[in-house]
């Protein structure tokens, strides 16, 4: 993946994403993959999901951070951010699906 392209999600994300509902308009490749931001955007408009990543810089680095309720993830990377909340908000709205959230 170079700078101008969007991550697309793993399999394992596509296949949640899709017992969950999502029907978004995806890029066709070998079969119908959204990328980690309009996985994320689907979870804002459909599921109502405020999110969000912050960046942290200091003068030796630079650190992105992922929130959801009181989940934190640490990265060096804003995609690597994006898909670990992604894999939260999964895990999250499948519990509430199966009457455990």
């Amino acid at each position: 993946m170079n700078n101008t392209e969007l991550q697309l999600v793993s399999y394992e994300q596509a296949v949640r994403l899709k017992e969950l509902g999502f029907d978004y308009k995806c890029i066709e490749i070998c079969f119908t993959t959204p990328t980690v931001a309009l996985a994320l955007k689907w979870m804002r408009d459909v599921k109502g999901i405020r999110m969000g990543i912050k960046t942290f810089e200091s003068w030796y680095s630079g650190e992105y951070l992922d929130y959801f309720r009181e989940y934190t993830e640490r990265t060096d990377s804003y995609e690597l951010a994006e898909s670990a909340l992604l894999d939260k908000l999964l895990t999250v709205l499948e519990k509430e699906k199966e009457g455990k959230g």
